[in-house]
């Protein structure tokens, strides 16, 4: 009837979608996910691990819901309605599966009409102790304008009986590095490839080695980023062994703050993947310096513990495990209790249905925020590009010089990330593997290295933008240098993942080089491998200065 007033009342059938979704979202709550957790169960005693996991959890829902029965205290399933607020769990017994999730919803005391959706889940299967912890918002209104905090459950079920997440145990204080073992687990940790949650490393200034001196509040960020985030302080004179591991670029230090995101890379990711953010950047943060910029951190954690859980095997729902539950209990079942039981299970699928209506709302707002923003960027950053390019242009007119014609070239590679951020930024990127072959390069001629990059940065960069072949080739000569693609067709496939670089989410093959000198003598040869981006209308380093291996070489 509705659908039919809203057809009759248009003037063309191009318009009707438009009204019919409006009139759904408006009568759909958003439910909007903030949190996951999850984590082990600490304890030899995983039975009795488990009990007192359940008992913290009743005890936090208690306090939100009022007096819970005698069946919920024996961790059987229960429902507690009352007005305002609810709770209720489900449980799932089998041979080698104790599985256990208990729900509360409770109303925000600040905000009218929206309501905390907290999920706990306590599980045991094969002796392996699982905690899991899954936070929701729903309302009509905007849902986005509070700073994500970890509900207190996690901190309780870290003290008692404790929780562990890939071998480190789950603590709302900042991990503070004493020594270079500590530094060195702490290395370990951020190029852990089964690591789900973020780093934040907070350096202090030299000589520093109290955490109170820290550019932001370490004790606030560490309590509100419970088990979806790793916080660590490092004492400005232990700082040098990052750069000793992962490079100046990738390091951090003088009372910067950098987060290592999931993923770590050094051969593929370049140094911005991993923001790095000063101390007088940080003190003039958006929305209150240090505390705006630890709000910034809470929700950038927030929303990778959402993207790092698959939620059918990590961390199933409330609805879907009580499905399951009335699934198997309707396999035993006798006829009286059939229809009963198909009633319930109607009305779960009912409520799971609302349930995934209102995410799927939310989710489409995020990606619509998200497509603007990225719109916006683009436009911002294809902006500034052409004005540096025409400001550059207009300076070689004038001066009849380049731009680069007094940029220093170092006497070492190991100046080539600095360098390059400094004088190129903008030009050219250089990858993190590639500064990391760099290192310990045998080329002698370390000017040529850094001039192939200006070639890349200018005459290259103005070549592909058509605007200067004979250029190109006369810098070439000039240099002594030869370009060309690094193989014809398939070969590179050959080479494993030698010739490719994954690239802002693509894999991307180095399909061109520059080459110097015979291939035989590292010495006296050098490669620079690139791809030229044709969004960013740069070229992008990804290996220099030695030839790369082959099933020739």
């Amino acid at each position: 009837m509705m659908v039919s007033r809203l057809i009759n009342n248009r003037g063309s059938l191009a318009d009707q979608p438009r009204p019919v979704a409006e009139q759904i979202r408006g009568n759909t709550p958003t439910i909007r996910q903030v949190i996951n957790v999850t984590a082990s169960i600490a304890g030899k005693d995983k039975p009795a691990a488990i009990k007192m996991a359940k008992q913290q959890s009743l005890m936090w829902v208690q306090k939100r819901v009022g007096k819970l029965t005698e069946t919920a205290w024996s961790f059987e399933d229960f429902e507690h309605l009352i007005p305002g607020c609810s709770a209720a769990a489900v449980t799932i017994k089998r041979e080698n599966i104790d599985y256990w999730v208990v729900r509360c919803d409770d109303p925000d005391k600040k905000v009218a009409g929206r309501t905390w959706t907290t999920e706990i889940t306590v599980a045991l299967k094969d002796n392996q102790a699982t905690f899991g912890l899954r936070l929701m918002a729903t309302g009509r209104g905007d849902l986005s304008d509070f700073i994500p905090s970890v509900p207190g459950i996690v901190r309780q079920v870290s003290e008692n009986p404790g929780l562990v997440r890939i071998g480190r145990t789950i603590s709302d204080l900042p991990w503070i590095i004493k020594d270079n073992d500590s530094l060195n687990e702490m290395l370990d940790l951020i190029e852990d490839s089964k690591r789900k949650n973020p780093v934040y490393v907070v350096s202090l200034n030299e000589y520093e080695d109290d955490p109170k001196t820290a550019s932001i509040d370490v004790f606030d960020i560490a309590k509100r980023c419970i088990g979806i985030a790793h916080i660590v302080v490092v004492p400005g004179e232990l700082t040098y062994g990052i750069s000793d591991r992962f490079g100046k670029m990738f390091s951090v230090y003088r009372g910067a703050v950098r987060t290592y995101k999931t993923g770590f890379n050094l051969d593929e990711d370049t140094p911005f993947t991993h923001p790095i953010a000063l101390p007088e950047t940080i003190k003039q943060w958006e929305g209150g310096g240090a505390d705006g910029f630890v709000a910034m951190l809470a929700r950038n954690a927030a929303s990778e513990s959402l993207a790092r859980i698959d939620h059918e095997k990590d961390l199933p729902s409330f609805s879907k495990v009580k499905q399951h539950a009335i699934e198997m209990r309707r396999e035993t079942a006798v006829d009286d209790e059939l229809l009963n039981l198909a009633y319930q299970e109607i009305e779960e699928k009912g409520k799971q249905s609302a349930e995934w209506e209102g995410m799927a709302l939310e989710e489409e707002e995020k990606r619509k925020d998200v497509e603007h923003t990225k719109k916006e960027l683009e436009s911002r950053l294809y902006w500034l590009q052409k004005r540096n390019d025409d400001l550059e242009t207009k300076i070689k007119e004038i001066t009849n010089k380049s731009t680069d014609h007094d940029t220093p070239i170092p006497e070492s590679l190991d100046e080539l990330g600095d360098w390059t951020n400094k004088y190129l930024a903008g030009r050219i990127i250089m990858a993190g593997r590639a500064l990391r072959s760099a290192k310990g390069a045998v080329f002698d001629d370390v000017g040529l290295v850094y001039k192939a990059l200006l070639l890349l940065a200018n005459e290259y960069r103005e070549k592909m933008l058509g605007k200067g072949q004979e250029a190109f080739d006369k810098k070439l000569e000039e240099l002594g240098l030869g370009c060309s693609a690094t193989f014809a067709g398939g070969l590179a496939g050959e080479q494993g993942d030698t010739y490719f670089l994954k690239h802002e989410g693509r894999k991307r093959e180095l399909n061109m080089h520059l080459k110097y000198g015979n291939a035989h003598n590292e010495s006296r040869c050098m490669r620079v491998y690139f791809f030229w981006d044709e969004e960013r209308s740069l070229a992008v380093v990804g290996s220099l200065p030695a030839h790369l291996r082959t099933r020739a070489t």
